[in-house]
């Protein structure tokens, strides 16, 4: 599923100009947090690896990977939120990532019982939806 990331980031650019550092920051935070908590919740769950492997980072991807598990999301969102919440640089991208090798494949709808439609794709159209 396209949603069109690079249009949502020009359009979140525009937008950022426009706001003053203090309420940029709070928005910046408000949409990662969202971006997370969605993600999470609607990651595929059999063993908990997939949610416990989406993980973020500001300012630089992390490429790593766990074993790491958690079927019902609240320690990945805690520890993302965590990250997100320490943040304080109204301008720093914040990557929220799941670098398992089979994320691709979850990502395309291989769970079609739990997450047809994927995860990140569908996440980030309803906050292109919401903050445009």
């Amino acid at each position: 599923m396209s949603v069109g990331v690079t249009q949502f980031k020009f359009e979140m650019e525009k937008e950022f100009a426009r706001i003053e550092s203090k309420d940029l920051m709070n928005l910046k935070q408000s949409i990662a947090l969202q971006a997370l908590a969605g993600v999470t919740l609607i990651m595929p769950v059999k063993s908990g690896r997939a949610r416990g492997n989406t993980i973020v980072s500001v300012k630089s991807p992390d490429a790593t990977f766990t074993d790491d598990t958690d079927k019902n999301g609240e320690a990945t969102k805690a520890k993302g939120s965590a990250t997100i919440n320490a943040d304080n640089d109204p301008y720093a991208v914040v990557y929220v990532q799941n670098n398992l090798p089979y994320i691709e494949r979850l990502e395309g709808g291989h769970s079609s019982e739990q997450a047809p439609l994927g995860m990140f794709g569908v996440t980030f159209a309803r906050l292109q939806v919401q903050f445009t």
